[in-house]
């Protein structure tokens, strides 16, 4: 049996103001997020993806030029996965659709 997932593609400089419930819903599913970015001389930081609010939801960002995923449960519990080295200019930048960096 041949199982096709939804895709969602969102692209540009900022993409701002998605609603609730047109955002993507990852709750109890198996999802992978996959991130073209582009790493500059010195390194790079900052979110990349982010989705929920005050009391819970998800952020896919860069900390000190390492990927990392942190999922919050309503404040009751922190689910961070960060990857083993920094991303440089010099190698191909993942995460790739052949290799996806977090996958639940």
């Amino acid at each position: 049996m041949h199982v096709v997932f939804p895709v969602f593609t969102y692209s540009g400089e900022t993409v701002t103001g998605i609603p609730g419930g047109a955002a993507v819903n990852l709750l109890n599913k198996s999802y992978t997020i996959t991130a073209e970015v582009d790493i500059p001389e010195g390194g790079a930081e900052g979110m990349i993806h982010t989705n929920g609010g005050r009391f819970g939801g998800y952020g896919f960002y860069l900390l000190k030029g390492k990927p990392v995923f942190l999922w919050n449960l309503l404040d009751l519990k922190r689910v961070r996965w960060e990857g083993p080295e920094a991303l440089s200019p010099a190698v191909p930048t993942p995460p790739t659709p052949s290799r996806p960096m977090f996958t639940k």
